[in-house]
């Protein structure tokens, strides 16, 4: 049997149709011979489907499935055949969906309309699962998805079972939803479940493990975000909202994606749907499968990005070799876009709109302006870098000649367009200046970001060492000043400022930063929820037995004194501001205080502060989702995981070489980080798993079998082992 959807043929308009062949192979001893044991012709039977769908296949529309049990399967025709030979078909190079999970609902709670709602604990993508008691024929019973609690329109789905007077079973089959919470009407409950569905695994691929939880939990929250959005044989923005592979979010967060599991038959197909998506100009629009979408060279550019990134980390030629053309043919679309080797903006077609520079950063970052075209222009030289390596790959020196050179000149440019050099105008400056003493000077790219920053030194902008260190010195200076230790970045910038501080060995900064547990952050992200939970018994009239619980079980002086704030608060009516404070005091390293919060009896709240801190929840699609007044937006999302890869590079020192790709040979040079005892960690590859452990001032690695590592490299205690298990002392 085959169960027929038409995916993204509701948007391009064609039906649900399919082609199947079974094959046998019997070998003779001497070759195979193949046997056709089934394949779909005019002999099949169709029924109509008790299945079909209540959205447009639109962003915000997607909607969900309608089950009508009262259709009958005795009503089967012959299948109608239709003639393909006009159309071009990319067949399929992903193995399929997988059930990677089941999960059963943490919390069932009757609301005040009547409608139940199931609390399955974290975010899940895939198939709701649900046994109601019987249902009246004819009856309707809805179930809403929402990922977060406080989730609404257009930002839920809804599926809609209509019963058939019998056995009353509901299962999903052509619609993948994203949600924590169900919301059920119309019927009561017999038993419910949620399948995980996708093509990775949270539980499998890469494992990392340190002293500090803080950053155990955000790791972890990113492995879990990309379980979630890897599936269908493309890794989308996220899967409810618009389900798109949007080329900028993939550049984002393919190191870390590719650096966790093995994904190559994904990376086949997706990039086989931008290879599909390419018009006879070279130009691309922003996701793939196709739609017209936002976006900008950063997005188009994941042709190029992907096929290297794939070689990297897998050692794999095979999307180099096939899609090089057609990277070919886009930089060909970029270089009549450029004037005196800057690319610049070009207008909207029917195919994509907008020209963006970084994407989704917290308030107060300049993204606008001047930093669109610097940063777009810092990632078409890191393009022209990988073009080199792989047309040198392919055996085409004279384009890898012609990269070399567009890039130097490029890189020129960008120096002449973007550099500043200003005098700092504030009152002490302006005293120095009145006691005869120079002003200091701000060196800087474009708006002068984070991202515009170290976009520039990751590529080599500065003409001189003199320079690099300026604006080094500037980048530092904002982040500990300006940005205030925090995050100060978007879809674009976290990679590139993630890769930066790899290669600059700013880990105390990275930390400090991801440690950080107010607006914007990660922690913040995982903190919002115990925020909602005070607000909920705040508005309940539970707060005081909440409190006095809570204060009954705390061993943390702090948060004896935040639990009084938060009750004079509570009086005052100002409990949002309360919260936050008491948010803040909720991340502690005091392993007594964390041990006694999570084993109280106060199940309501400190089982939900429990889980906000210790459980793998999922990253956002901006900063800004649940602030006053800001727009919300998808709480599983594509936009920063681009971090993933700092655990694994900076942490466990973990790092491919170029020069012999997929791990054959790869560098084990771990950075110490303040605050952090032990770190461990599990690399799969090709190979083998590499593992690490750092404790007590040794470092323990295993060295799969077939591959070399390089221990502390480009310092006096370098060397180079093969595999085995291996020890050394830091010093």
């Amino acid at each position: 049997m085959l169960w027929l959807g038409q995916g993204w043929g509701r948007i391009y308009g064609t039906p649900a149709v399919a082609k199947a062949v079974v094959e046998e192979t019997v070998s003779d001893g001497e070759c195979g011979l193949i046997y056709e044991i089934l394949k779909t012709d005019s002999t099949w039977m169709a029924r109509p489907s008790p299945y079909s769908y209540t959205g447009s296949w639109q962003p915000m529309q997607f909607g969900g499935e309608r089950y009508d049990a009262r259709i009958s399967d005795r009503n089967a025709t012959r299948a109608k055949v239709y003639d393909a030979q006009d159309i071009v078909v990319s067949w399929q190079e992903f193995e399929g969906n997988r059930i990677t999970d089941t999960i059963k609902p943490q919390s069932i709670e009757q609301l005040a309309d009547g409608s139940v709602l199931l609390d399955f604990g974290r975010v899940v993508t895939g198939w709701f699962d649900i046994v109601f008691e019987k249902v009246p024929f004819g009856q309707e019973v809805t179930m809403e998805y929402l990922d977060h609690r406080d989730a609404k329109p257009p930002f839920t789905e809804t599926d809609i079972y209509i019963g058939g007077g019998g056995s009353d079973h509901f299962t999903n089959r052509f619609h993948t939803h994203a949600f924590r919470y169900v919301r059920v009407k119309g019927a009561k409950i017999w038993y419910a479940k949620a399948l995980q569905i996708g093509a990775v695994s949270s539980k499998e691929g890469a494992t990392f493990e340190c002293s500090d939880p803080r950053l155990n939990a955000i790791h972890d929250m990113v492995k879990y975000t990309l379980s979630c959005l890897t599936f269908s044989g493309y890794m989308v923005d996220c899967p409810h909202i618009e389900r798109m592979g949007y080329g900028g979010d993939g550049n984002s967060s393919t190191n870390t994606l590719q650096t966790l599991w093995d994904v190559r038959s994904t990376y086949a197909n997706w990039m086989q749907a931008w290879s599909d998506a390419m018009d006879s100009t070279g130009d691309l629009p922003y996701v793939a499968p196709a739609f017209r979408t936002g976006g900008g060279p950063y997005w188009q550019g994941f042709i190029v990005k992907a096929p290297w990134r794939t070689y990297l980390n897998y050692g794999e030629r095979t999307l180099i070799y096939r899609h090089y053309d057609k990277m070919k043919r886009w930089l060909e679309y970029i270089e009549r876009h450029s004037e005196d080797y800057i690319l610049q903006p070009w207008s909207d077609t029917e195919r994509r709109a907008w020209f963006l520079g970084d994407w989704a950063v917290p308030e107060g970052v300049d993204k606008g302006g001047e930093s669109i075209l610097h940063v777009n222009n810092c990632f078409l030289a890191e393009c022209l870098t990988d073009m080199v390596q792989m047309a040198r790959i392919t055996g085409h020196p004279d384009d890898a000649e012609h990269y070399a050179e567009w890039r130097q000149e490029l890189v020129a440019a960008i120096h002449r367009h973007f550099y500043h050099c200003d005098t700092i105008q504030t009152d002490v400056q302006q005293s120095r200046l009145q006691a005869g003493r120079m002003p200091a000077l701000r060196h800087y790219y474009a708006n002068g970001t984070p991202l515009d920053q170290c976009y520039a030194l990751l590529m080599g902008i500065p003409p001189d060492s003199a320079t690099a260190a300026a604006v080094k010195a500037q980048l530092l200076k904002d982040c500990h000043g300006k940005y205030r230790d925090h995050i100060a970045a978007g879809l674009m910038g976290v990679p590139v400022f993630t890769e930066w501080c790899i290669k600059e060995r700013q880990t105390d900064l990275m930390a400090t930063i991801l440690r950080q547990e107010d607006y914007p952050g990660y922690l913040n992200m995982m903190d919002k929820e115990c925020v909602n939970a005070l607000m909920r018994q705040c508005v309940s009239g539970d707060t005081e037995e909440c409190v006095n619980a809570l204060m009954r079980q705390c061993v943390s002086g702090d948060m004896e004194e935040c639990v009084n704030a938060f009750m004079r608060q509570c009086v005052s009516g100002e409990a949002e501001e309360c919260a936050n404070a008491f948010m803040r005091q909720c991340v502690s390293s005091d392993a007594e205080a964390t041990n006694t919060l999570t084993h109280s009896r106060n199940n309501a709240l400190t089982n939900t502060l429990t889980q906000s801190h210790n459980n793998a929840f999922t990253t956002w699609e901006s900063w800004d989702c649940g602030r006053p007044g800001k727009e919300d937006r998808s709480r599983v999302h594509n936009c920063y995981n681009g971090i993933g890869i700092w655990f694994y590079q900076a942490l466990a020192g973990i790092r491919p070489d170029p020069e012999q790709p997929g791990y054959k040979h790869f560098f084990i040079d771990p950075q110490p980080c303040p605050g952090i005892d032990w770190v461990k960690c599990t690399k799969p590859t090709l190979y083998g798993d590499i593992k690490v452990e750092i404790r007590s001032g040794k470092l323990k690695v295993v060295v799969p079998y077939g591959t070399t590592a390089t221990v502390f490299p480009s310092t006096p205690r370098e060397r180079t082992v093969e595999g085995g298990n291996w020890e050394f002392t830091i010093e």
